[in-house]
């Protein structure tokens, strides 16, 4: 996980919220996108920094299946 996905993984505990902190971790790890219950209430600074390891989730999966072609590719020629 990103530096930001550990931060926001705190906060969310920091909030009292460790079963959410769990679920957002494993999505990110499996490069998936965590989506806030919008009952849920959380400062807008961790509802924005969720949306970031978002982002940073799926530009990881972009990254290495991106490598994975690439390595593919080489080992091809």
């Amino acid at each position: 996980m990103t530096p930001s996905q550990n931060k926001a993984v705190w906060e969310l505990c920091r909030q009292g919220l460790p079963l959410v902190a769990d679920e957002a971790a494993a999505k990110w790890s499996r490069g998936e996108r965590y989506m806030l219950d919008q009952r849920i209430s959380v400062a807008r600074e961790v509802k924005k920094l969720v949306e970031m390891c978002n982002w940073e989730a799926c530009s990881q999966i972009q990254d290495r299946s991106r490598s994975q072609f690439s390595t593919t590719q080489f080992q091809a020629a």
